[in-house]
């Protein structure tokens, strides 16, 4: 006798089979997810064994189809026949976002009407085009992400609520009722907004919340400034978050104040690398979707600390990246997951935050003031929903904050204050109350809109 869980996968198959021109994307899916379901019995060597015949057909993929690779294998002297092993593997250089610019269509393996171009947000300084591949690359994700999910306690047809980057309009809220998705703008947060999704999340029956680090944290915030009871009755069980840094203080605020598990998930649109984390709230790679590398700043792997992640993805025929450089890190150790995580494949103490080109503001003589010395965690902030830096001109800083339900005047003196002690005459500063911010090209917070050339 089929469970809920069987049956209710089975109506959702049957609702996306029936959708016009879904059916080459709903077979793909579904493969990739079911062989994901498979692997869960895998151990850590069955893991290893697969990403390396997934490397060896790939670097024989990339020689054959892409004129980047082809050039710097016949200039090096190799075969792909060369490459048997992961030492083998860190002979080719790695490749930067810089790199992957200049050679962007020496780098694409398929046809250009096979592909779709699409821009990364720029989160690192250095907004990216690349190609994916039309027919199978967005199922393939998608089938990781919604597995992610489930391994999260979602199962196919329950009620999700998102508050991303998707565009909504005039409204700001939309119901999808093919999927019976809850839309919520994380670009238009005001207090009024606030207020209203979370009245309409609850109505809508959510048993599972999608959103960016940044808009969860502004929905705990307005609970906790205005005592809103939300989810007291705890059918809302998950916060999945991916697509921005969640810090532990984040998480810690947004499931006290929404009364529910975090689920963070680590993942680019390069389609290199997807970390996710067990329910041990531990986080691990998809050792099937990518081959990661951990190196410091000499390309030289490390084993615990800070590593910048480099990866090789195995999910984009159309641009096979070999050893690409995310612009992102994390931190490692040699600790093991607990003995109840069913999870094998390799763990990562937790991701560390992206690197960003633009994280430093610029002083009247001409010094760089980092984002760690601006990330203060004082309290001038407590009644502040959002805050974001902006710099147009050298030595002059304006401070945009979204006010909180407690915000007053002595929170403007306060914010004001604390940054003029902070930075000395360094820089000449400009407070705003705003609900008007600067986003990524995909919806997605930054701490500090830098726009003096480098």
């Amino acid at each position: 006798m089929d469970s809920l869980h069987n049956i209710k996968q089975k109506v959702f198959r049957n609702i996306t089979a029936k959708i016009k021109g879904m059916k080459e994307y709903d077979d793909l899916f579904w493969k990739t997810y079911d062989m994901l379901e498979e692997t869960k019995s895998w151990n850590v060597w069955q893991f290893r064994e697969y990403q390396l015949q997934q490397l060896k057909m790939l670097i024989h993929y990339a020689y054959k189809n892409t004129k980047y690779y082809r050039r710097m294998f016949d200039e090096y002297g190799w075969s792909p026949r060369d490459f048997q092993n992961f030492q083998d593997i860190r002979k080719i250089p790695v490749i930067t976002k810089e790199i992957l610019q200049k050679n962007l269509n020496e780098l694409r393996a398929i046809p250009l009407h096979n592909c779709v171009a699409v821009t990364t947000g720029g989160y690192t300084g250095i907004p990216t085009k690349l190609f994916l591949d039309a027919r199978s690359t967005d199922a393939v994700r998608l089938a990781f992400v919604w597995h992610s999910f489930h391994e999260g306690g979602y199962y196919f047809g329950d009620k999700i609520a998102v508050l991303r980057g998707k565009v909504i309009g005039d409204g700001d809220i939309f119901h999808d009722p093919r999927y019976d998705i809850l839309y919520c703008s994380s670009m238009n947060m005001s207090e009024k907004n606030v207020k209203k999704y979370l009245y309409e999340i609850q109505k809508f029956g959510a048993k599972h919340i999608r959103a960016y680090p940044s808009a969860a944290e502004i929905l705990a915030k307005y609970i906790k400034d205005t005592g809103t009871c939300f989810n007291e009755d705890g059918k809302i069980k998950t916060l999945f978050t991916s697509s921005e840094t969640l810090t532990m203080d984040m998480r810690r605020l947004i499931e006290e104040q929404l009364h529910v598990r975090v689920m963070d998930l680590y993942g680019n649109c390069e389609q290199i690398g997807m970390i996710g984390q067990c329910m041990e709230g531990h986080y691990h790679e998809y050792m099937c979707h990518s081959y990661l590398e951990y190196l410091d700043d000499g390309d030289v792997p490390v084993k615990t600390g800070r590593g910048r992640i480099i990866g090789t993805g195995f999910t984009n025929p159309a641009m096979p990246l070999i050893r690409y450089d995310t612009g992102d890190a994390a931190l490692l150790d040699k600790v093991t997951c607990t003995e109840r995580c069913v999870n094998r494949q390799k763990m990562i103490c937790r991701l560390v935050g992206r690197r960003r080109r633009d994280e430093f503001l610029i002083g009247k003589d001409g010094n760089r003031v980092n984002y760690v010395a601006i990330n203060t965690h004082a309290d001038i902030f407590d009644n502040v929903y959002r805050i974001q830096f902006v710099q147009e001109e050298k030595g002059c800083i304006k401070i945009n904050v979204m006010p909180g339900h407690k915000y007053t005047k002595a929170d403007h003196t306060n914010i004001y204050q604390e940054f003029k002690k902070r930075f000395g005459g360094t820089f000449d500063l400009e407070v705003n109350e705003t609900e008007q911010f600067e986003y990524t090209l995909r919806g997605k917070s930054k701490f500090i809109i830098q726009k003096l050339a480098d």
